[in-house]
């Protein structure tokens, strides 16, 4: 039986993109949701769109948690915050207001390290904005998975597995598409799903994110299924 290397060689391109993509669909749909519980109680405001986490630290890093204050209005505004970050002991809460001049924004940072670690693999942070003449109450929340990398830190395997998602998926569908004269486009969805997955997780859209890994899961679940028949 002749065997088609360039096949061969597209499908592990694919699978390898398959893997890192959908393993980051994943972590970045789990931090969301875990944070969501973690500060769940019972009531809801609006999104603060301004607080920016780190997807993954290891134990030994210290990493920047950020809010970005912007001020669309045609006044200077005075948000009043209040930051908890999570902590298995005691949680740390800061409360203090920070003024921002019309049409301009500004930024505050907080550092956080493996002594704010709860729920044994995460780091949890909640951003209250509280109410005024100009905005209503506002909040915002998200976690950051800590893992043990060998020799990297969370923003360096962020970035390799980020990369070889995207580059292995495109790739190894390029090398489908020169390999293949028939029409069988479940590569090509499945590449699709898992990339759309993970940009939903990557944007906070948990419950999206849900959705698309479950679309995956039965995917592959039929893929596999069909190959072993």
């Amino acid at each position: 039986m002749k065997i088609n290397y360039l096949r061969v060689l597209g499908n592990i391109f694919f699978l390898v993109g398959i893997i890192f993509s959908f393993a980051l669909a994943v972590l970045f749909t789990w931090n969301k949701i875990e944070a969501i519980n973690y500060y769940f109680t019972g009531v809801t405001y609006p999104s603060f769109n301004g607080l920016r986490c780190p997807v993954v630290m290891t134990q030994s890093e210290q990493v920047t948690v950020t809010a970005i204050f912007d001020n669309p209005a045609a006044e200077a505004d005075n948000f009043y915050y209040r930051v908890e970050i999570s902590n298995i002991a005691e949680p740390r809460r800061i409360e203090d207001q920070i003024a921002v001049a019309a049409h301009d924004r500004k930024s505050l940072q907080w550092i956080v390290s493996k002594e704010d670690i709860d729920l044994r693999y995460f780091v949890f942070v909640k951003m209250s904005i509280l109410r005024n003449a100009l905005h209503s109450t506002q909040e915002a929340t998200c976690g950051i998975a800590v893992l043990n990398f060998q020799g990297l830190t969370g923003q360096q395997f962020f970035v390799i597995a980020l990369v070889l998602g995207i580059f292995g998926i495109g790739l190894g569908l390029g090398i489908w598409k020169l390999a293949n004269s028939t029409r069988d486009y479940r590569q090509p969805v499945l590449g699709i799903v898992v990339l759309l997955a993970m940009l939903s997780g990557l944007m906070g859209w948990w419950l999206m994110g849900v959705i698309l890994i479950a679309i995956t899961i039965l995917l592959l679940t039929i893929f596999a299924r069909n190959a072993l028949m």
